[in-house]
């Protein structure tokens, strides 16, 4: 099994949205059929067999600067103060690798 952190091998498998990387075969075999479907995700256009062209997602993410830099050494002062509650919900959206998932499972 691979790292599951960086999302480029997104796919369908037997019509459901995944990480190829950690998808386990014997466990597929068990769960769905004897065949195994692999299939590009919809959400992206297709480079070639089962490479999408993610560049959408990530043009999206610099405009909003959805990320924090970490080039040099730099002293940002404090972060916004954010209540419990606040950071409970923000937690999951920091765990985003940008795979697209989301977007091929939301109709």
């Amino acid at each position: 099994m691979q790292e599951a952190v960086c999302g480029s091998c997104t796919m369908l498998i037997n019509g459901h949205v995944r990480q190829a990387c950690s998808a386990l075969v014997d466990k597929l075999l068990e769960e769905e059929s004897a065949e195994i479907e692999l299939r590009p995700t919809s959400s992206f256009p297709v480079v070639r067999d089962l490479v999408v062209d993610r560049r959408r997602l990530f043009r999206a993410l610099e405009k909003v600067r959805a990320w924090i830099s970490v080039d040099g050494c730099h002293d940002l002062g404090p972060g916004p103060r954010q209540s419990p509650k606040e950071q409970e919900e923000a937690y999951p959206l920091s765990q985003c690798m940008s795979c697209g998932c989301c977007l091929e499972a939301c109709p």
